[in-house]
Order: structure tokens, then C-alpha cells, then sequence
């Protein structure tokens, strides 16, 4: 189970909805809570330390070669705090380029750590209670209904937060470089 919630770091950003929402529900919401913590903080911490500490002395050169690249190193550079807390508490945001990209970056390496545990801590919370309302639905359908209602707004503010911060224009960059690869 805590390498389910794990996967969320290195790969799909939506794989540790259903997978925490699993847990709360086979574990309890204390151990589902707790092993889905463990398994998202430790993928995190693990991606980013492994790009900070191993892959960012190697590779560091071919960041002026790509354009790409340098964008998303001068977004990273100029970003607070607070903004890794944001994003690392949207069950949306795909926590493995948020981990490459600040593990690659000059960003203070135990700030990043601690707002991404804070940030995950927000939203293995949410979730958390998702899950084990889930259980519960059945007695009060209503719930369920508030939930939607609740996950609906987070990915309209997670959609402003996006365009506001200008990952939009990155990914068009992104989507512009890798056509003309081809």
C-alpha cells in the first residue's frame, strides 16, 4: 500500500486518488491516513534527493542547450515557499515534474522537503477523509454529493493557481519543442 501511494512521485498524477481512497477504506482511516502519508512523503523526498543528489551534477550542463528547459528552471528559481506548499497539496498537481524540476533547481533543499511534507500532509488529509466518507456513503448519499462538490472546486482553484503561476505557457513550450523533434 505504501508503494502504491509511492507511485504518485515518479509517475501518473492520479494514481493516489483511488489508491488512498482504498486504503482509508481496507485500513481505517487512521492507518489508510497514515501508510498513504508514508508511501506519497517518501516517493517525494526519494525523487526529488535523487535528482538533487545524483542526477543534477551530471546533467546540469544541458540545461542552457534546451529552452524548455531554461524556462521552467527560471520558473522554479523565482517561486516562494509557499507556492511548493500549493502545489504539493493538489492531489492533481503530477508530483514527479514537481520533484524533478525543484530536485534540478538551486532552491534550499530542506525548505522544499518541508513544504512538500506540509503540502502532501493537506492533501493525504483530504483524501483521507474522502475515503472514508466513500465507506460511509451508502448511509448518507449526501455526503458523497458534498465530496464532488468539494473536489470540483479544488481543480478550479488548482486551474487558476496553473494559469496564474504560468505552467501554461510552459507546457505550450514543452508541446512546441517536442513537435518539432518529430
Amino acid at each position: 500500500m505504501v508503494l502504491d501511494c509511492s507511485h504518485d512521485s515518479y509517475g501518473d498524477a492520479g494514481v493516489i486518488c483511488p489508491g488512498l481512497a482504498f486504503a482509508t477504506g481496507a485500513y481505517g482511516p487512521v492507518l489508510g491516513f497514515f501508510y498513504s502519508y508514508i508511501g506519497s512523503l517518501g516517493g517525494s523526498v526519494l525523487v526529488f534527493l535523487l535528482f538533487r543528489r545524483i542526477i543534477k551534477p551530471y546533467f546540469i550542463h544541458l540545461i542552457p542547450q534546451r529552452a524548455n528547459l531554461q524556462k521552467v528552471m527560471k520558473w522554479v528559481s523565482g517561486q516562494t515557499p509557499f507556492m511548493i506548499l500549493l502545489l504539493s497539496s493538489f492531489p492533481f498537481t503530477p508530483s514527479s515534474l514537481l520533484n524533478t524540476t525543484f530536485g534540478l533547481s538551486d532552491f534550499n533543499e530542506l525548505t522544499c522537503i518541508l513544504c512538500t511534507a506540509l503540502g502532501k500532509l493537506i492533501m493525504v488529509t483530504l483524501l483521507a477523509l474522502f475515503g472514508s466518507s466513500l465507506v460511509n456513503t451508502y448511509q448518507n448519499p449526501y455526503l458523497l454529493g458534498f465530496m464532488i462538490v468539494i473536489f470540483l472546486v479544488m481543480r478550479f482553484v488548482y486551474k487558476r493557481m496553473h494559469k496564474k503561476a504560468g505552467l501554461d505557457d510552459i507546457a505550450k513550450i514543452q508541446k512546441k519543442e517536442d513537435r518539432n523533434l518529430l
